[in-house]
């Protein structure tokens, strides 16, 4: 029933500064920008807008919400049945709350581990028609980037959670996610990669106190938002795009390779503290196929590097979720009962 990640948005402090630098430097295009939100998108993609950044005073940087897109000939009361028993949910208007421009109307509710989460069934597209040789025929987004390199296309989100194995109970079970592959050890699943397409993720979970060492960290919260890269030597375009804007301690770790997701990597911050991951060259796999599985130890030692360096302490930070999203549906909490 879920097609894919439709939208991310994150908080941030200041729009004149997150347009320079996702447009500049992380070459994004800019769809809209209102008086507290700035929406873009990658430059191949076909989304009018795929990420948002949203001022907010309670937040300096985190999880505003993540969007999904159900099928479009899906029952959007139907979905949530399993919860409602059979009742209706609330279904949120573009123009409630935050505005989400391009987006039609939309479930939402929070995860049994305090996600923000959002599922449309309608999407904007680009606007196709453009005159070009005195005509006006479609062109497609990678077209209009006239050759200019930027992150390409939304792929991923990670999250940290206190159990997977009761989180898998809503991701798996009940929203239907396939598991590409595993960290365990004997019943206890430490990480999760999931996904609805044929890749190898769109959700990943991760215990969050599976790898903190001596560092004190939150039971729950949001890792990275990754973008595609169409190569691996874009990896090196970005970190010299920091670097000439003069910030190359916002490079966090990498470039490497994964040994889950089989991707070539790299970390970076935003100015306000987001972390995004630029990923390329992961596989295609079927849906249908049992997960690949690996034991704590072999994820410490190949899992997370295949090569690179180890990643520094702050790699391991948790950023902060969204609280005050909506949290129940006809009086009925939405993150309590059988499977969390």
């Amino acid at each position: 029933m879920i097609e894919r990640l439709a939208h991310v948005v994150l908080f941030v402090t200041n729009l004149d500064l997150a347009e320079e630098f996702y447009c500049e430097v992380l070459g994004m295009v800019c769809k809209d920008r209102t008086s507290n939100a700035l929406y873009l998108r990658g430059y191949g993609e076909y989304d009018s807008w795929t990420l948002g950044l949203v001022v907010d005073p309670t937040y300096r940087n985190g999880l505003h919400h993540l969007s999904f897109r159900i099928k479009k000939d899906s029952d959007l009361w139907k979905m949530w049945n399993f919860k409602t028993e059979g009742e209706s949910p609330e279904i949120y208007s573009k123009e409630e709350e935050f505005e989400c421009s391009g987006v039609g109307d939309s479930i939402r509710l929070t995860s049994p581990d305090g996600f923000p989460l959002e599922f449309v069934d309608k999407v904007a597209e680009i606007d196709w028609p453009e005159a070009t040789g005195g005509i006006s025929v479609p062109i497609h987004p990678r077209r209009r980037a006239r050759s200019k390199r930027g992150l390409w296309k939304l792929d991923h989100v990670n999250l940290r959670v206190p159990d997977v194995n009761r989180s898998l109970a809503f991701w798996r079970d009940m929203l239907g996610f396939s598991v590409s592959e595993w960290v365990k050890d004997g019943d206890k699943v430490w990480a999760a990669w999931l996904r609805r397409r044929r890749v190898s993720h769109d959700v990943a979970l991760a215990w969050s106190q599976a790898w903190a060492d001596s560092i004190s960290l939150p039971q729950m919260g949001f890792h990275h938002v990754a973008f595609l890269v169409e190569t691996p030597q874009d990896l090196l375009l970005f970190a010299d795009r920091l670097a000439d804007w003069g910030c190359p301690h916002l490079i966090e770790f990498g470039p490497g390779r994964h040994g889950i997701s089989d991707a070539y990597f790299l970390y970076i911050r935003d100015p306000f503290g987001n972390r995004i991951e630029l990923f390329c060259l992961d596989y295609e796999r079927d849906l249908d196929l049992p997960p690949i599985e690996w034991s704590p130890e072999a994820y410490k030692e190949r899992g997370l590097l295949w090569w690179g360096k180890n990643p520094p302490a702050e790699w391991r930070e948790i950023l902060p979720v969204n609280s005050s999203w909506v949290r129940s549906i006809k009086g009925k909490t939405l993150s309590e009962g059988e499977g969390g």
